[in-house]
Protein backbone atom coordinates (compact mmCIF):
# COMPACT_ATOMS: atom_id res chain seq x y z
CA UNK A 1 0.00 0.00 0.00
CA UNK A 2 1.47 3.23 -1.04
CA UNK A 3 0.95 6.24 1.28
CA UNK A 4 -0.76 9.43 0.09
CA UNK A 5 1.91 11.92 0.29
CA UNK A 6 -0.30 15.13 1.56
CA UNK A 7 0.76 18.28 -0.10
CA UNK A 8 1.45 20.99 2.31
CA UNK A 9 -0.93 24.04 2.10
CA UNK A 10 0.94 27.61 1.53
CA UNK A 11 -0.08 30.43 2.42
CA UNK A 12 -1.08 31.58 -0.92
CA UNK A 13 -2.77 28.11 -1.69
CA UNK A 14 -4.78 29.35 1.70
CA UNK A 15 -5.61 32.66 0.39
CA UNK A 16 -6.80 30.90 -3.25
CA UNK A 17 -9.23 28.95 -0.78
CA UNK A 18 -9.96 32.24 0.95
CA UNK A 19 -11.03 34.32 -2.14
CA UNK A 20 -13.16 31.33 -3.64
CA UNK A 21 -15.78 31.53 -0.24
CA UNK A 22 -15.68 34.80 -0.06
CA UNK A 23 -17.26 34.95 -4.20
CA UNK A 24 -19.21 32.73 -3.33
CA UNK A 25 -20.56 34.40 0.06
CA UNK A 26 -20.91 37.77 -1.64
CA UNK A 27 -22.87 36.24 -4.46
CA UNK A 28 -25.52 34.81 -2.11
CA UNK A 29 -25.65 37.80 -0.08
CA UNK A 30 -26.25 39.81 -2.85
CA UNK A 31 -29.44 37.28 -4.28
CA UNK A 32 -30.44 37.41 -0.25
CA UNK A 33 -29.95 41.35 -0.21
CA UNK A 34 -32.28 41.43 -3.77
CA UNK A 35 -34.88 39.95 -2.72
CA UNK A 36 -35.20 41.97 0.28
CA UNK A 37 -35.56 44.78 -1.55
CA UNK A 38 -38.19 43.45 -3.96
CA UNK A 39 -40.14 42.42 -1.17
CA UNK A 40 -39.88 45.91 0.28
CA UNK A 41 -40.69 47.59 -2.64
CA UNK A 42 -43.80 45.60 -3.00
CA UNK A 43 -44.86 45.84 0.03
CA UNK A 44 -44.11 49.88 -0.19
CA UNK A 45 -46.35 49.77 -3.63
CA UNK A 46 -48.91 48.02 -1.51
CA UNK A 47 -48.86 49.97 1.15
CA UNK A 48 -49.08 53.39 -1.49
CA UNK A 49 -51.83 52.15 -3.10
CA UNK A 50 -54.04 51.87 0.16
CA UNK A 51 -53.14 55.54 1.03
CA UNK A 52 -54.36 56.41 -2.16
CA UNK A 53 -57.91 54.33 -2.19
CA UNK A 54 -58.27 55.72 1.81
CA UNK A 55 -57.52 59.26 0.60
CA UNK A 56 -59.82 58.86 -2.36
CA UNK A 57 -62.92 57.80 -0.18
CA UNK A 58 -61.79 60.52 2.78
CA UNK A 59 -62.24 62.79 -0.38
CA UNK A 60 -65.49 61.49 -1.72
CA UNK A 61 -66.89 61.42 1.89
CA UNK A 62 -66.33 64.87 2.72
CA UNK A 63 -67.61 66.29 -0.60
CA UNK A 64 -71.17 64.60 -0.23
CA UNK A 65 -71.43 64.92 3.46
CA UNK A 66 -73.51 68.07 4.28
CA UNK A 67 -71.30 70.69 6.77
CA UNK A 68 -73.23 71.73 10.10
CA UNK A 69 -73.36 74.87 9.07
CA UNK A 70 -75.43 74.02 6.33
CA UNK A 71 -77.63 70.97 8.66
CA UNK A 72 -78.72 73.90 10.79
CA UNK A 73 -79.28 76.40 8.22
CA UNK A 74 -81.77 73.89 6.72
CA UNK A 75 -83.10 72.91 9.86
CA UNK A 76 -83.99 76.22 10.91
CA UNK A 77 -85.79 76.59 7.72
CA UNK A 78 -87.64 73.48 7.78
CA UNK A 79 -88.85 74.63 11.09
CA UNK A 80 -89.75 78.05 9.93
CA UNK A 81 -91.93 75.99 6.92
CA UNK A 82 -93.80 73.67 9.47
CA UNK A 83 -94.56 76.67 11.56
CA UNK A 84 -96.13 78.53 9.13
CA UNK A 85 -98.08 75.98 7.41
CA UNK A 86 -98.79 74.42 10.64
CA UNK A 87 -96.94 70.57 10.24
CA UNK A 88 -96.76 69.10 13.55
CA UNK A 89 -93.74 66.74 13.80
Amino acid sequence: MKKKVQKKMTINDLVIVMAGSFTGLETRLTKKIDDVENKLTKKIDDVENKLEGTNKRIDDFAETKASKIAYKELENRVGFVEKKLEIKK
